[in-house]
């Protein structure tokens, strides 16, 4: 079809902007770095780009015209993917960035509780295992979901610090 177009249209090698060479570089573009997918699962730009060509192949005859609309509707449809990707990428980030958030929380929190427990002024002293299972296993939650809403110089931060000795 692109020789076609070649010999119907004698400005096709002259017009960079011509229909059917921006149509051919819009898949070439998004054809960069494309592997297949060897998990079987459906490939959007693969089916995107084969449905385009069996457009071409079907519908072309010699009308000039079908490149413009193609090529209106892969751009749209790069578009789309683009944003998807983006917003994906964007989820992955907050994700690691709430993951790594939550590590340092607990991190605290374990910190606090055991430099608590390990104080000159407890050290001596018989905690009761009952005590040390409330503040490692339930408190601890409390702990980390204000840090993770509050930070540490929140007074609830350091109210729980506090609660922490007064309990023990």
């Amino acid at each position: 079809p692109i020789l076609k177009v070649a010999l119907l249209d004698k400005t096709f090698f002259d017009r960079g902007g011509h229909p059917a060479r921006k149509l051919l570089n819009e898949i070439a573009s998004a054809a960069i770095g494309w592997t297949e997918n060897s998990t079987g699962k459906s490939d959007r730009l693969k089916s995107k780009i084969e449905s385009i060509v069996e457009r071409v192949l079907s519908d072309f005859n010699s009308n000039l015209e079908l490149f413009e609309e193609l090529q209106h509707e892969f751009t749209i449809f790069t578009d789309l993917e683009n944003r998807r990707g983006q917003l994906i990428e964007q989820r992955t980030k907050d994700s690691e960035k709430g993951r790594a958030a939550t590590e340092l929380a607990k991190k605290m929190t374990e910190t606090v509780i055991n430099a608590v427990l390990q104080s000159n002024s407890f050290r001596a002293k018989e905690i009761p295992e009952c005590v040390v299972t409330i503040l490692k296993e339930g408190w601890s939650r409390v702990m980390i979901l204000d840090y993770l809403k509050l930070g540490d110089e929140s007074t609830e931060w350091k109210g729980h610090q506090l609660f922490i000795h007064n309990l023990i």
